[in-house]
């Protein structure tokens, strides 16, 4: 015994010292040193602030009243520190240890020890061994360390470190810290805003228990190399930020407003309710924002964009992650949100909700879903889909597919030649930039070609069709629509509908198409094909074509120079032709109406107004059997 308080330094009230057998002994209202020895003891410690040493065996230890210091030493034993603030050391063997009332601080030692710090702001290291470590009451600080652990932090604003080994992490109901450390780990935040950090490795004690400043990695002792164990991290109720680090980890915010960051490689990230921020990070990630309007980014967070470049001390032998965002798979999920899918070839879903996504560089799929949508192609070659709702959909640089779906959509296809699809609704599309294709599909569509030499078909209902720059060809098709080919040698073709042709510069082709139509060639040399309407060249040397002159006609061109100007009958191919001799003018007014006789039927083809019949030679006047391309030919 005197052995002892050599050691210790104390004056005991009274000392105890168990024999080889197993002992009963109870402390007085003193400090009082007890020592088990050998065997199966059962100690008491009374009142004072009593050191308690079981020894050998399995013992049963109680504190009582007091700050005591208590050792369960080999053998499996249980201890409790009962009162006031105590130290707990288990030993070896695995050990109960309960800390009571108070400010306890409990060390499991070896074994696999259960720990419960029950009230009171309680510290609590696992030690090496399996051990399951309970904060209960109070703000607790709980180390799991080496071995396969279970840490609970239950009430109370907990931080909770898993260490060595794949830790279940709790962090329990209100506001948490967790950290899990090496290992494939699950971490919980439960109730509360939680921050929980899988992305580190925890080696030594912490005494910043503070939310750490985000400049590269979080500010905490210990071994700061990046984790590379597959964790879990559930956030469960309230505002949560969870860190992921290396390899495919999981991370679920549950309900509140959460911040998780997936750090690397293929991990799957599920905001769940709330506005949440979520970072893909390095590596091909799932992620799914859930309910809520939420921000995500596929890649890094551009507000950190160190974050990655984690410098190599070269402690683990090992050479960092390179920096590449991945190729990732994003849900938006209800709610309206941002989604940014950065490098790499993204495929991102808004889902329901007025979203904005934008796919960043390389060749995404990007499908707002429904709602009033931005999306944003960036660079890469890129398929927009907008869904239903008034989309705002945009390719950048590449070649770009896009479909604004149902609604009443505006398309740009900026850079690249581009597929531009309007769907339903009444659309606006521009081309841009590069050879485009723009399908207004159905409604009242607007489409402009802009450089470069496009294709614009405007599909079903009144549609308006601007070439822009370039060599364009342009389809009415259903509707009553206008057609403008600006600059370029342009194709205009009508379509169905009482259509407005503009040929506008160039050397252009117009052709009404069914329907009562209006051409004006513009200026240069123009081919003006009609079956029925008004014709005017306007500036230029330009051919006017009757289609279809096998029957009446109520065709009037206005502005006919006859040593300028051609003038053409154009018949059905393999139908009957006239000869020249059966063209005859009439002058009526101011105006020569053209006749052929044909079958001995006399038919009218044509009003030339403010032209003198005397003036033409019949002989010039074309007759021909002629297709789309065979007609464009004929000028000038």
């Amino acid at each position: 015994m005197l052995s002892i308080l050599a050691l210790l330094g104390l004056t005991a009230g009274a000392a105890f010292v168990g024999t080889v057998g197993d002992d009963e002994i109870y402390g007085t209202e003193d400090d009082d040193i007890i020592d088990g020895s050998d065997g199966d003891d059962y100690i008491q410690g009374h009142q004072g602030d009593d050191f308690i040493q079981g020894g050998t065996g399995d013992d049963d230890l109680y504190g009582a009243q007091g700050n005591d210091e208590i050792y369960g030493d080999d053998g499996a034993d249980e201890i409790h520190g009962a009162q006031n603030d105590d130290l707990i050391h288990g030993g070896d063997g695995d050990d109960d240890l309960w800390g009571g009332t108070g400010q306890d601080t409990i060390w499991g030692d070896d074994g696999d020890d259960t720990i419960d710090g029950e009230a009171g702001r309680d510290l609590i290291h696992g030690g090496d061994g399996d051990d399951t470590a309970k904060g209960s009451g109070g703000n607790d600080t709980i180390y799991g360390e080496a071995g396969d652990d279970t840490l609970y932090g239950n009430k109370g604003l907990d931080t909770l470190y898993g260490g060595e080994g794949d830790d279940y992490v709790d962090g329990g109901a209100q506001d948490d810290v967790i950290y899990t450390g090496i290992g494939n780990d699950t971490a919980i935040g439960g109730d509360g805003d939680d921050y929980i950090d899988t992305s580190v490795d925890i080696t030594e004690q912490v005494p910043d228990l503070g939310f750490p400043s985000y400049s590269g990695l979080p500010a905490v002792a210990g071994d700061t190399d990046p984790d590379d164990d597959k964790d879990e991290a559930y956030g469960g109720a309230g505002n949560d930020t969870i860190y992921t680090g290396d390899d495919d980890d999981y991370a679920a915010g549950g309900d509140g407003d959460d911040y998780i960051d997936g750090g690397f490689d293929q991990d799957t990230l599920d905001g769940g309710a709330g506005n949440d921020t979520i970072i893909g990070g390095e590596g091909d990630d799932l992620i799914d924002g859930g309910d809520g309007d939420d921000t995500i980014y596929g890649g890094l967070d551009p507000a950190y964009p160190d974050y990655a470049n984690i410098p190599d001390d070269g402690s683990d032998g090992d050479a960092d992650p390179v920096t590449t965002n991945g190729q990732d798979v994003i849900y938006g999920g209800a709610g309206n949100d941002t989604i940014y899918g950065q490098d790499d070839d993204d495929t991102i879903y808004g889902e329901d909700g007025v979203d904005y996504i934008d796919g960043g560089v390389d060749d995404d799929y990007l499908d707002g879903g429904s709602g009033n949508d931005t999306i944003l192609g960036g660079q890469g070659d890129d398929t927009l889909m907008g869904g239903a709702g008034a989309d705002l959909l945009q390719g950048g640089t590449g070649d770009d597919t896009v479909d604004g779906g149902s609604g009443n959509d505006t398309i740009g296809g900026q850079g690249g030649d581009d597929d531009l699809s309007g769907g339903a609704g009444h659309d606006t599309i521009y081309g841009d930039a590069g050879n485009d294709t723009l399908n207004g599909g159905a409604g009242n569509d607007t489409l402009k070609g802009g450089e470069d030499d496009d294709w614009l078909l405007g599909g079903d209902g009144d549609d308006l069709l601007e070439g822009d720059d370039g060599n364009d060809l342009l389809e009415g098709q259903g509707g009553d629509d206008i057609l403008g080919g600006k600059d370029g040698d342009d194709t205009l073709l009508g379509g169905e509908g009482d259509d407005t042709l503009y040929g506008d510069a160039g050397n252009d082709v117009l052709n009404g198409g069914s329907g009562v139509n209006e051409l004006h060639g513009g200026t240069d040399n123009d081919v003006l094909i009609l079956q029925e309407g008004a014709m005017t060249g306007d500036e230029g040397d330009d051919t006017f074509v009757v289609q279809d002159a096998d029957h009446d006609h109520a065709i009037t061109i206005t502005d006919f120079d006859p040593d300028e100007d051609a003038l053409v009958l154009n018949y059905p191919e393999g139908g009957d032709l006239p000869d020249p001799e059966d063209i005859s003018l009439v002058q009526n007014g101011g105006t020569t109406e053209v006749y052929v006789t044909i079958g001995g039927e006399t038919l009218l083809m044509a009003q030339l107004q403010g032209v003198n019949a005397a003036d033409i030679d019949p002989s010039s006047i074309a007759i021909t059997e002629l297709d789309q391309d065979g007609l464009a030919a004929l000028a000038p």
